[in-house]
């Protein structure tokens, strides 16, 4: 069973769900639900996603997100990435211990695919806690235990305008989906949260992004700023509730 493979086993294992689930893709968007929920029922799904959790083995991490990829390419399709996380808060047990668990794997990776993905499902993470009224242990957890998550957030955002490699392009619009997610007003992604002030660093980093990609000569730097009235709501509304509502310090920085 997928609980009882031993460890020389699970390499072989990854690579071969991987394998399996490219090739399903291949063949069309039914194999791969199909596949997906095959891999749900054998419980190996709980096997992939804690592999994905370990950064100690960096080349079966990889491997894990690949099969996590792929296993959710139909989500991915249908414009609802993050909806893999209803499928993974449940292995973790809450919100906040998917939240804690996803935070080493940001902080400590530097491939753009593991944090693409880990961002997608913080995402995930961010829309059902606003689904269920549950800021709490959702984007205010976050905010106070994890700011490093906003902090590699907010770097993330920036290879939006500044890389020329097009493999850090959709990282960096996970990153900026996350963050919409998290501070957006607007009920585009369900139910609001309750307004809060964005960090700082948070808002001028996306703001510097916005700015450049949309003021860049290039058309192909331009193109990269995807839902330019979203990011406009986003800072806007942001702005608006920290003038109204944000303490001496907020408003002044």
């Amino acid at each position: 069973s997928p609980e009882e493979l031993q460890e020389d086993a699970l390499d072989s294992s990854l690579k071969v769900v991987a394998n399996h689930a490219e090739d399903t893709v291949a063949s069309g968007l039914g194999g791969c639900e199909a596949l997906g929920k095959k891999l749900r029922n054998q419980h190996l799904l709980r096997r992939v996603y804690h592999t994905f959790l370990d950064g100690g083995n960096t080349a079966r991490q990889l491997l894990a997100a690949y099969a996590l990829w792929f296993l959710f390419l139909p989500q991915w399709k249908a414009g609802r990435p993050w909806d893999i996380a209803g499928y993974l808060i449940p292995i973790s047990g809450s919100p906040r211990t998917f939240i804690s668990m996803l935070a080493p794997v940001l902080t400590q990776t530097s491939a753009v695919l593991v944090e693409m993905i880990a961002f997608t499902l913080l995402a995930g993470a961010m829309d059902l806690g606003r689904r269920e009224g549950n800021a709490v242990d959702t984007r205010d957890y976050l905010v106070e235990h994890h700011p490093d998550i906003l902090d590699k957030a907010q770097s993330s955002v920036t290879k939006i305008a500044e890389s020329h490699c097009p493999s850090d392009r959709p990282c960096g619009r996970a990153a900026l989906a996350f963050i919409r997610t998290a501070f957006d007003t607007a009920p585009a992604d369900g139910p609001p949260f309750p307004p809060t002030v964005m960090p700082i660093a948070c808002w001028v980093g996306v703001f510097r992004v916005f700015v450049e990609c949309l003021t860049s000569r290039e058309a192909e730097t331009r193109d990269k700023m995807r839902d330019v009235q979203g990011v406009i709501t986003l800072l806007c509304s942001n702005m608006q509730y920290v003038t109204t509502n944000g303490s001496d310090d907020e408003r002044a920085a």
